[in-house]
């Protein structure tokens, strides 16, 4: 008997449950959809990859509030015909009764951490790759829509007059790069056509202007054709709230693993590799100081360096040589000489792979052969770092490198300074923002039994009124317990903001807790007031 009534009872309970899964799902996933393609001007056939996509994206708090309903509705309707009573005077307890609930409850707590630790990211990964692999239709859909693209969180605008997608080429261009918020250059050309590169985590952007003018703080200049490159973020992936449960542990054990850490990771290692090699150059001053390159041994000397963010100021009295290598590697013949003024060394590409790079501006040229020439700008690039400093920097830990040589920089500039207060503080936002981000999924994901249970136990309670007053009744505590995630979630992230602070602090992830156990109570409560009526 008691089968025949939980098999009843489970068929009423599913099918209010399907049917307010698929409707809450398509509602929710409709509306998701909705920034993507306001934003990147997606076509037809993208806005069905999406809506598949973000299907479980929307199941994660679909699927908790759809059993809510459905056991409120169900159990109040069963209350409401008399049907409990019936069953109660054929000895059926209520706490039998509730059995089919419960099932339903430990089914959805289940897929719920699931969807959040492991489907989510996937779908969430697959649905970038999608927006990535239409990256040209998105850039000049959006030109053609709103006259520029703009992509979150990178520093390149592109503004054009009109777009012609079939032949890569955009007509009456701007293009405005910045550093921080704040205008770096504005490259102004006729025509340009637009090049994109896709990687799995990015795209790279190349934009090659035709009889183009450009405008930065170091001036103005024209060129027949100037290619200018610009790398497109990941937009979902590097966001800790889409990571699977493994790769916040990684994540966790190793911050470089993130793209956003190892971002600032790279750009404070690379700052510290220019100022040690900044500090052997003043050791070394009034010296020719030795790099070399696969061709070539480079020697100069300046009479003076400015370290500075990204570079190192070469001033005073610049004269640099180069000289053949011979097969063993050793310095052979002077090709030329060079003079001037001002120069610079920077580093091209980034991390460990960064290798130095010399530019001249305004240089004097004096050949082995009697040549002599001007070079309005001269570059020298692949040099290699000293082994002095190539041995300090190398580390399968490209952190332990830079905690480990920054001591040993006498006057660190302060630009380093604060990139490296704010890679560690960005380390500690991350650290903060995994704990949290997995306790909340916990918190959540058990959560749901307890709600789902307290919804069977208010319908039935409510059943002389209308049938939607129990679940109204019952998304409280659901509302409450989200209350409680979002408090300590944004405890957490408040207090490593602080300054001084060197550790993630526990006690919004006793908030979350808290508040699933405060609940839990609440449904021991109602439960107890059930069984004595």
């Amino acid at each position: 008997m008691v089968f025949t009534i939980h098999r009843y009872i489970f068929r009423d309970l599913i099918r209010v449950f399907t049917l307010s899964t698929i409707a809450m799902t398509l509602i929710m996933s409709l509306g998701s959809i909705l920034a993507p393609i306001q934003e990147f001007g997606v076509g037809p056939g993208q806005v069905l990859s999406l809506l598949r996509y973000s299907i479980p994206v929307a199941l994660t708090y679909v699927l908790p509030m759809a059993a809510l309903f459905g056991a409120t509705l169900t159990y109040g309707r069963f209350a409401s015909d008399n049907e409990l009573d019936a069953c109660r005077a054929s000895g059926v307890s209520k706490m039998a009764i509730i059995y089919p609930a419960f099932c339903l409850a430990i089914a959805v707590a289940i897929a719920n951490l699931l969807l959040s630790f492991y489907v989510v990211p996937t779908y969430v990964s697959k649905a970038e790759h999608s927006i990535r692999a239409n990256a040209k239709q998105i850039v000049f859909r959006s030109i053609q829509r709103q006259g520029y693209y703009k992509s979150k969180g990178s520093d390149f605008t592109l503004v054009a007059d009109a777009a012609i997608p079939e032949k890569n080429l955009l007509i009456g261009v701007n293009v405005i790069e910045t550093d921080n918020g704040r205008s770096a250059s504005l490259t102004s050309c006729e025509n340009a056509i637009v090049n994109i590169d896709t990687h799995k985590r990015y795209n790279n952007v190349t934009v090659v202007a035709t009889n183009a003018y450009q405008l930065d703080p170091q001036g103005q200049a024209f060129t027949q054709e100037l290619p200018i490159k610009a790398k497109l973020p990941s937009l979902l992936q590097d966001n800790i709230k889409f990571q699977k449960l493994e790769k916040l542990k990684e994540i966790r054990l190793n911050p470089v693993m993130f793209e956003p850490i190892r971002e600032k990771a790279y750009e404070a290692y690379d700052q510290i590799t220019l100022e040690l090699l900044a500090q052997d150059l003043e050791i070394n001053s009034g010296k020719l100081y030795q790099m070399n390159n696969d061709n070539s041994a480079i020697l100069f000397s300046a009479g003076r360096y400015d370290i500075s963010k990204g570079k190192i100021t070469l001033d005073n009295k610049i004269e640099l040589y180069e000289y053949s290598l011979s097969e063993e590697g050793a310095v052979d013949k002077l090709l030329r000489k060079w003079s001037c003024e001002a120069g610079e060394i920077k580093l091209e590409n980034s991390g460990p792979l960064a290798k130095p790079f010399i530019i001249l501006e305004g240089a004097s040229r004096k050949d082995s052969d009697g040549y002599v020439g001007m070079a309005t700008r001269y570059s020298i690039h692949g040099l290699a770092l000293p082994i002095a400093i190539a041995d300090k920097l190398e580390s399968d830990n490209i952190l332990d490198s830079i905690n480990t040589n920054i001591p040993t920089i006498t006057k660190p500039s302060s630009s380093l300074n604060g990139m490296v207060v704010n890679l560690n503080r960005q380390i500690l936002k991350i650290y903060g923002s995994i704990v949290t981000e997995i306790h909340s999924r916990l918190v959540f994901g058990v959560g749901c039994v307890v709600l789902i249970l307290m919804g069977a136990a208010l319908g039935i309670i409510n059943k002389g009124s209308h049938l939607l007053t129990g679940f109204g009744i019952s998304s409280i505590p659901a509302a409450a317990l989200i209350v409680f995630m979002t408090m300590g979630k944004n405890l957490t992230k408040n207090a490593v903001r602080q300054q001084g602070v060197t550790e993630v602090s526990n006690h919004g992830i006793i908030i979350m807790w808290l508040g699933l156990a405060l609940l839990t109570l609440i449904c021991f409560w109602i439960y107890r007031k059930l069984l004595k009526t």
